[in-house]
């Protein structure tokens, strides 16, 4: 397909609805934005369409410069990458939340923006990269695209040492939102030790290294996590925090099954917990299929187990 059959089939559809909001091309990227915030807000699907059509046109510019500067890209790839990381952008709005430093600046979804599509750029080569184990030689490097000189400024706006800081934010995010949502459905359930062995997978420590560089999953270790809440409340202060539980009811709940048993016995549950825990998720169809690679050493081994 050519640049211009491509744009036919996609940037065409797309004008048609930028047009429909009244002078979108002097409006800015955080003005259109705002203006899908509030017709999302509105339930206004058909207003949604048009500014989300309005923000992809405006990052159109970098189809092509991405696809110059890597012969061996399609122009659909590059389009995805957009898609995804403005979509990205929208779901989180980290431009109107008043704890972050971009609620400050006037281009703050434009940043947003700008930093989850070079994620997005980043992951397809991380993906792209395991899978052939090695660098791919005629791929476009994130180094390559930083040192381009010909680019312009609007499309190139983060320096090396900022991208390289910010690109995983969003992923982790992702990562994060896809966890906790099956650890509070175990909580919901009140299989409150199912959860805490997600939780100590992703957010605590369950891995070993073994003079490798392979992390290697330990279930010692969850079995020690969890069994530590018989001697120091420091983990069931943290859970019970964190997933907005009763502390006392929880430790009760959790300390009439770990105690007045031998260490053994308990220890030999809690492995068996945690197979047929993991056997659940690899059955979980929701979540292999809506989970990112994670770049966490627990959110890539659990959505690869």
């Amino acid at each position: 397909m050519t640049y211009n059959d491509f744009c036919n089939d996609y940037l065409k559809p797309l004008n048609r609805y930028a047009n429909m909001i009244p002078n979108w091309t002097f409006m800015t990227k955080t003005q259109l934005a705002n203006g899908y915030s509030d017709a999302e807000s509105k339930n206004d699907t058909e207003g949604m369409a048009q500014y989300f059509s309005a923000i992809v046109c405006k990052y159109w510019g970098f189809i092509p410069y991405f696809c110059s500067a890597n012969k061996t890209l399609a122009f659909d790839t590059c389009y995805n990458w957009i898609v995804d990381g403005i979509m990205k952008g929208l779901r989180y709005k980290r431009w109107q939340d008043p704890e972050s430093d971009l609620s400050k600046e006037p281009d703050g979804a434009k940043k947003v923006f700008d930093r989850c599509i070079w994620s997005v750029m980043n992951q397809y080569y991380v993906n792209l990269n395991r899978v052939n184990n090695k660098i791919i030689s005629k791929s476009l490097s994130l180094d390559a695209l930083i040192e381009m000189r010909d680019v312009p400024e609007d499309v190139l706006t983060l320096s090396k040492a900022s991208l390289y800081e910010e690109v995983d934010e969003y992923d982790k995010l992702e990562n994060e939102s896809i966890v906790d949502d099956i650890i509070n459905t175990y909580i919901s359930k009140k299989e409150i030790f199912k959860a805490m062995i997600v939780d100590t997978i992703c957010y605590q420590n369950a891995f070993i290294n073994e003079n490798t560089k392979e992390e290697t999953f330990s279930k010692n270790l969850v079995v020690r996590n969890i069994n530590s809440i018989k001697k120091e409340d420091y983990y069931i202060n943290y859970f019970c925090s964190k997933y907005k539980l009763n502390k006392n009811e929880t430790k009760e709940s959790v300390l009439s099954r770990l105690t007045d048993r031998h260490y053994n016995v308990v220890c030999n549950w809690l492995n068996k917990l945690i197979d047929r825990t993991l056997e659940e998720l690899k059955s979980n169809k929701g979540l292999m299929e809506s989970c990112y690679v994670g770049w966490y050493y627990g959110y890539e081994w659990l959505y690869n187990i």
